[in-house]
């Protein structure tokens, strides 16, 4: 999902309503590249949050290490053979 950072916030900036003062359009570009740059050089990532509205902005290490926690408290097994056809209808 880290990947998707970048698109996560490209989705939000273009379901806004189309802005027709281009002074206000350079400002929001560059606030949005501004986001890119920080959350690139910080390596972190923007991820929706499991409830409501919100967004959280978290290391991608500590994103990594919950999954980590999860898969393992959690008990998954991995298996050797795809079952997506399995499951499809």
């Amino acid at each position: 999902m880290a990947h998707n950072t970048n698109s996560y916030i490209n989705s939000a900036m273009e379901t806004k309503v189309t802005i027709r003062n281009p002074q206000k359009k350079k400002n929001e570009r560059h606030t949005h590249n501004s986001i890119k740059r920080k959350l690139a050089s910080n390596i972190a990532v923007v991820l929706k949050a499991d409830e409501g509205i919100t967004i959280v902005i978290t290391y991608l290490d500590d994103k990594h290490m919950k999954v980590r926690e999860f898969i393992f408290n959690n008990s998954f097994s991995i298996i050797n053979n795809d079952l997506t056809s399995t499951f499809k209808k």
